[in-house]
C-alpha cells in the first residue's frame, strides 16, 4: 500500500486517528504488510510532536518505520517503509538521496 499525506494543514490527530485504524485493519486482514509513502512529518525530529505521535501509532500497532537516512532535500525523513513483524525489509537504499 503506498500513503501520502500533503502537507497543508499539518498532520492533525484525525490523521493519526486514521493511520491507526488502517494499520489495524490491514493487520486484521493480512500478515505481511507493506506501506511505503511520504507523511510529511518530520521522523528524524523525535521531539516533534508530529513525529511522537507517529512513533506512538507504530508501536501501537506493532508496526516498524525501516527507513533511517534523509529522504527530504532539507535533510529530513519524510518517507516511510512501514513493516508488519512478519516481513523483513532487507536491502532497502536511497536511489536519489534528499529527493522526497
Amino acid at each position: 500500500m503506498c500513503l501520502y499525506h500533503a502537507p497543508q494543514g499539518g498532520a492533525t490527530a484525525q490523521f493519526f486517528t486514521d493511520i491507526t485504524n488502517l494499520f489495524v485493519f490491514l493487520k486484521q486482514h493480512f500478515k505481511c504488510i507493506v506501506v511505503t509513502g511520504d507523511l510529511n512529518v518530520h521522523l528524524d525530529t523525535p521531539t516533534e510532536l508530529a513525529a511522537i505521535h507517529a512513533f506512538e501509532v507504530f508501536l501501537l500497532t506493532n508496526m516498524r518505520q525501516n527507513v533511517h537516512l534523509s529522504t527530504h532535500r532539507q535533510g529530513h525523513i519524510l518517507d516511510v517503509v512501514v513493516s508488519s513483524e512478519y516481513c523483513t525489509i532487507t536491502g532497502l537504499s536511497l536511489h536519489r538521496p534528499n529527493m522526497s
